[in-house]
């Protein structure tokens, strides 16, 4: 004998709730074209506003009147000199330029540090220690001349922008003489080599006074001394 299947009311009202919702005519909506976002094509003018540090390159460049259009660049010394057929004759035959300028540069920063005396270098220790880069700005009852150009002439060649870095051992070559050898043509920089370091050499020398020329204008203006290796751009 077949059993009744019992089905509960409610399924009832389900059923025929669905099928009254399926009974109605749907209505065709019209069709809509797709829009397509574009970004507005507005004229640029290219410029960039500039940081905090290149605005306070600029600043300070104004108190020491340094303006790096008419600053020197090291390929003038090349140029003056016509190394190029100037000396046909290799220089260190076989040694490498950058390794012997280098090793020029490393020399004279040590003998300069040394001629420092206690007093002095202790200063700088301790200025490389708390230095901040957002604020490269340190007074002169802090920061001896001496110091403060000692440390001005080693940021630039070695092309650091904290004085730390310079008692750290340097895991690339100083951008600040690669970027001085990258002025001399390729064939200077393997024929003419030892004549090439002796400009390097001289140079130093110059840069040198220079830099001591900055921090005490510096000290004289502001009383306060910007380490920033950009105002050396001789």
């Amino acid at each position: 004998m077949a059993l009744p299947i019992i089905v509960p009311e409610w399924d009832f009202e389900l059923q025929h709730r669905d099928q009254g919702v399926c009974a109605l005519p749907t209505k065709r909506l019209p069709t809509r074209t797709a829009k397509i976002l574009r970004l507005v094509d507005t004229p640029s003018s290219g410029v960039r506003d500039p940081t905090e540090r290149e605005l306070l390159i600029t600043r300070w460049r104004r108190i020491v009147k340094v303006n790096s259009s008419t600053a020197p660049c090291p390929g003038a010394f090349a140029a003056t000199h016509r190394l190029f057929g100037a000396d046909k004759e290799s220089g260190d035959s076989g040694g490498s330029l950058l390794v012997t300028c280098e090793w020029l540069l490393r020399r004279r920063l040590r003998q300069d540090w040394a001629l420092m005396c206690r007093a002095d270098r202790t200063q700088a220790l301790a200025l490389a220690s708390r230095f901040n880069m957002d604020n490269p700005i340190t007074g002169d009852s802090d920061l001896a001349a001496e110091a403060a150009a000692w440390m001005l002439f080693a940021m630039y060649w070695c092309g650091t922008s904290h004085p730390a870095a310079l008692f750290n051992k340097s895991l690339h070559p100083p951008t600040g003489l690669v970027r001085w050898i990258s002025q001399f043509h390729v064939d200077q920089q393997s024929n003419q080599v030892r004549d090439v370091q002796e400009q390097f050499a001289h140079y130093l020398g110059v840069t040198k006074v220079r830099c001591n020329l900055l921090v005490r204008r510096m000290m004289k203006r502001t009383g306060s001394v910007a380490l920033l290796r950009e105002l050396c751009q001789f």
